[in-house]
């Protein structure tokens, strides 16, 4: 699996203040404060606040995934077919997040 070099997590959407519309954006910063990405608020800020939780959630979720599917106690042999299914699909996202798919 290729290594992956991200700005280490966690980090936090900085809502604040969404009343200067439609010229609104929200930082995504790292723990250290350094801004990782702004997201514009072009039509629903509402929207734009939700995609920002969920793109400051990344690293935390792309960590905990791989926990989860790495789990030396996960038994393959006694998944079920829909469980085996999600496990792949999990798999397509993190190589999608490491740059291999």
């Amino acid at each position: 699996m290729k290594t992956i070099y991200h700005t280490s997590g966690p980090w936090t959407a900085d809502i604040g203040n969404m009343d200067a519309w439609p010229n609104d954006k929200i930082q995504i910063m790292d723990s250290e404060q350094g801004i990782i990405a702004e997201v514009l608020c072009h039509t629903s800020c509402g929207t734009t606040e939700d995609n920002s939780r969920v793109i400051a959630a990344a690293p935390e979720l792309l960590a905990a995934l791989e926990r989860v599917l790495n789990c030396p106690d996960l038994n393959l042999d006694e998944l079920e077919p829909e469980t085996l299914n999600a496990r792949r699909e999990a798999w397509t996202v993190i190589h999608k997040a490491r740059g291999e798919g």
